[in-house]
């Protein structure tokens, strides 16, 4: 039950950050809406692959969490190819004191 509760938990965390995500800004009111011009097709008829650049999610987790964090993580970048997801499993109280001494963490 516990595995079961720690995989909802990092599945929300991670539904957290794609949310994070850039959006197009929605006009202002009164102002018309320009329809972007759709990109050219290839030959073959399908629309050209637009690479993105690689982006790096730092997580810090209790270490209790690490078999079922790797197992999320990696299915995550299996999915999205431009991710790379950085763990870092320590103690809840080393954890802090990293952070309030400026380690990067996104999670």
């Amino acid at each position: 039950m516990k595995k079961l509760s720690a995989l909802i938990l990092v599945i929300c965390m991670l539904f957290t950050l794609a949310a994070c995500g850039q959006t197009a800004a929605p006009a202002a009111a009164g102002e018309p809406v320009e329809e972007e011009a759709s990109a050219p097709e290839t030959e073959t008829g399908a629309e050209p692959e637009t690479e993105t650049e690689p982006v790096e999610i730092i997580v810090f987790a209790a270490a209790s969490m690490a078999e079922t964090l790797t197992e999320v993580a990696n299915m995550y970048m299996a999915a999205n190819p431009n991710i790379t997801v950085i763990l870092n499993f320590d103690s809840s109280g080393t954890l802090k004191t990293q952070i309030q001494e400026g380690a990067d963490c996104d999670v």
